[in-house]
């Protein structure tokens, strides 16, 4: 084949040691911005089995050839799509592109690569708020092996990244902006699959046009677990995080690190009640304009992570009933009415730090097991502590609340709990001496 050229594989796992590499602009392809490079780019997919289509710098104009191509670009197994960097190859969709179809991708297929390049789903070719199939980047139907690597993504009427029913991949130095629907969308369903690793992510003002029609709205939505995430950094969008497992039977535990989620409309992170079990590690939420900074239906962990919220209402982080076994380790918050509201039996919250709440600190109710030790409260108002409201079988101990007030609430309905060598204000309310151990608590300057 005269346009061929053997050479050594890169930068790429997803290909052999030695690969086939055609250049688009050999099949016709301008890249000048204006002429449709659609067929050109198809042909120089179809003139290799295994290998990499290389676009030299310029923008190329694309959109889907069919009515019912799923994708404008559309890969095949063992290929590379490799641009010459991003900000100087740019894969564009036509003025004329219909909505319902991704930029660039595969239904099934293996060992995949994108690099080195933007793309531009020019949302503004329509007065559309969002469509659910107008992605960036589409692997679906069970692809296998895949890299995401050094890309640019923006300007989409869907999501910027959509890997739904796909396995073993990798997606790294990526920026997504400025998509009408979700940034990152993660499904995974087969529980023999390797994780999908995701780092070195930034995704700004996404999800803003989905959200009047799905409940599934976020910079990152993820379904079905077994996935790591680390460094990533969202502003500006609808949710920070989406982590369900609805419709999923296998659940696999996400774990993500270095996450910074800020200026979020609504929650920085929102768990549904079917969510595989969830790690943060260093990380950072600043609550939504409108709602919560965190509030999860599911088991969640936080460990040394800081959550604040600047209006009142609602709590800066919630955990409702169904998010048993929670923990939060070495954690502050800030602002919230409470800063952190539990629900959930057995959550623990230890060696974390609390600071300038309106109200309560620690609003705690209909609960059993929890373990609170070791927390320190600082407030600006002396009257403000925590809530305690039938709280059962729980540890409330060596807490340094000098600032603050505990507040019993319906004092028989609190018992067998064991609140000792606690440092408090005042206590408002009375303690069951004979249903709950209550002992070596220093409250207003004198031990009870």
């Amino acid at each position: 084949m005269s346009n061929d050229k053997l050479i050594q594989a890169t930068s790429s796992p997803s290909i052999a040691s030695c690969d086939y590499y055609v250049n688009v602009k050999d099949f016709g392809a301008l890249g000048d911005g204006i002429k449709d490079d659609t067929l050109a780019i198809k042909n120089a997919i179809d003139s290799i089995s295994i290998g990499t289509i290389f676009f030299p710098p310029g923008t190329y104009v694309v959109k889907p050839l069919k009515s019912n191509d799923l994708q404008a670009i559309t890969m095949k197994s063992n290929l590379r799509i490799l641009g010459s960097g991003v900000g100087i190859t740019t894969l564009k969709f036509a003025n004329s592109a219909r909505n319902n179809c991704a930029v660039v991708g595969i239904f099934g297929g293996n060992n995949v690569t994108i690099s080195s390049l933007t793309i531009d789903g020019n949302k503004q070719r329509t007065s559309s708020k969002y469509d659910i199939i107008g992605e960036g980047i589409e692997f679906n139907g069970g692809t296998k092996r895949f890299w995401i690597t050094d890309v640019h993504i923006k300007n989409t009427l869907g999501e910027g990244i959509d890997i739904d029913q796909s396995y073993d991949g990798s997606i790294n130095n990526i920026v997504i902006e400025d998509c009408q629907g979700n940034g990152l969308h993660i499904s995974t369903y087969d529980p023999n699959s390797e994780r999908i690793n995701v780092s070195n992510i930034t995704i700004r003002n996404c999800a803003h046009g989905r959200k009047s029609v799905s409940t599934r709205t976020a910079a990152v939505v993820l379904r079905g677990g077994h996935l790591n995430i680390t460094n990533i950094n969202i502003s500006d969008s609808d949710r920070g995080f989406h982590i369900d497992g609805e419709g999923m039977i296998y659940l696999k535990p996400i774990k993500i690190v270095n996450a910074n989620v800020e200026n979020t409309t609504r929650q920085a992170v929102f768990m549904r009640e079917s969510a595989p079990v969830t790690y943060f590690t260093n990380s950072s939420f600043d609550g939504g304009s409108d709602s919560y900074s965190v509030r999860a239906y599911s088991e969640i962990h936080f460990d040394h992570c800081n959550f604040s919220k600047a209006s009142v209402i609602p709590a800066c982080v919630s955990i409702e009933a169904n998010a048993t076994h929670s923990s939060f380790n070495h954690c502050s918050f800030k602002g919230g009415s409470p800063s952190l509201s539990i629900r959930a039996d057995g959550t623990k919250i230890t060696h974390s730090t609390f600071l300038n709440f309106p109200k309560y600190s620690l609003y705690l109710r209909e609960a059993k097991n929890l373990n609170i030790t070791g927390n320190i409260m600082m407030a600006d108002q002396l009257s403000h502590g925590v809530y305690f409201q039938k709280i059962n079988h729980s540890a409330f101990s060596l807490n340094n609340f000098n600032q603050a007030t505990l507040f019993i609430i319906d004092s028989s309905f609190n018992h067998s709990n064991l609140i000792t060598n606690n440092i408090f204000k005042k206590l408002d309310g009375t303690i069951d001496r004979s249903l709950n151990v209550y002992e070596h608590n220093f409250i207003g300057g004198f031990v009870q």
